[in-house]
């Protein structure tokens, strides 16, 4: 069915580093707080339950370079599957991504099957997921959780905004996972979502 259930679920408590970082809004004092750098395990777990935590399948998970670095290097894709060893495995890509000087993408849904990664390979999908990366990331973010509640998670997606703000992936995790016809109902809850914030999205369908 479509009418999933955004879950009531607290957000994260803890802040990581660029890739994989876990963002934390502190409510009493509206400031973000920052941990050591380096991709965090602990996080990580946190990142893969409530993106993964009720999928079956494959987890696409792909390195590369990013804006301003050495051109000419192509991206590289994993596959693992979406069970218990899953957050050990992204951690230790994070960690060989992050020495090489690679940014680290997870496809927010999971894949039948390896070589599968784009928009219409997706089998599953758990959470509502808005990239804020322009403008006044706050003011976006407070809109939307006046409307959805606050976001399960909020990950730090690297960058900076031109008026100072990290730039930020919101989730909301559902009650299950959509499939079927219902993945294309999510994805255009999401672009309608972006909509409202004043941004649109070219993400390949994700």
């Amino acid at each position: 069915a479509s009418e999933h259930i955004v879950s009531a679920l607290p957000p994260v408590r803890a802040v990581a580093a660029e890739n994989l970082a876990v963002l934390s809004h502190d409510p009493s004092r509206q400031v973000m707080t920052e941990a050591a750098s380096g991709p965090d395990l602990g996080q990580i777990e946190r990142f893969v339950d409530v993106v993964f935590g009720y999928c079956d399948g494959l987890i696409a998970v792909r390195r590369f370079t990013e804006k301003g670095q050495t051109p000419g290097r192509r991206p590289q894709n994993i596959w693992l599957p979406a069970d218990h060893d899953a957050a050990a495995q992204i951690h230790a890509h994070a960690c060989s991504a992050m020495a090489a000087g690679l940014a680290v993408f997870v496809i927010p849904g999971t894949v039948a099957r390896a070589g599968q990664a784009s928009a219409d390979d997706v089998q599953q999908m758990q959470t509502i997921l808005v990239d804020l990366d322009h403008g006044d990331i706050e003011a976006k973010r407070g809109h939307l959780a006046a409307h959805l509640g606050e976001p399960t998670l909020e990950v730090a997606s690297g960058g900076i905004t031109l008026e100072g703000q990290r730039k930020r992936h919101l989730y909301w995790r559902l009650s299950e996972p959509a499939r079927g016809d219902d993945i294309a109902a999510l994805c255009g809850v999401r672009h309608l979502l972006a909509a409202k914030v004043g941004f649109i999205i070219n993400t390949g369908g994700y």
